[in-house]
């Protein structure tokens, strides 16, 4: 557990928004609310790609090759719920 804790203190901003965004939408079954000081890259539109590991197992992987969304942290939000398929 210690472990983990240590990767998640390590993660960049846009894998933290990732795997919050995963959490919260599995335990709440709700869309997470973006944070108000997002970094000036993740205003822009781009594409992501979020992937989900257990360990160093790949549970699932979703993405676009091309923005879908109006933000890179809206589309990180949106993959990383699954486009409501999770």
């Amino acid at each position: 557990m210690a472990a983990q804790e240590g990767k998640k203190e390590k993660e960049s901003f846009p894998v933290r928004l990732a795997r919050e965004t995963v959490e919260y939408y599995i335990r709440e079954a709700k869309i997470i609310s973006l944070p108000l000081d997002l970094p000036d890259y993740l205003k822009k539109p781009a594409s992501v790609f979020v992937s989900i590991k257990k360990g160093s197992a790949l549970r699932g992987c979703i993405g676009t090759t091309s923005p879908t969304q109006k933000t890179a942290a809206e589309e990180s939000e949106f993959g990383g719920r699954g486009y409501d398929r999770m």
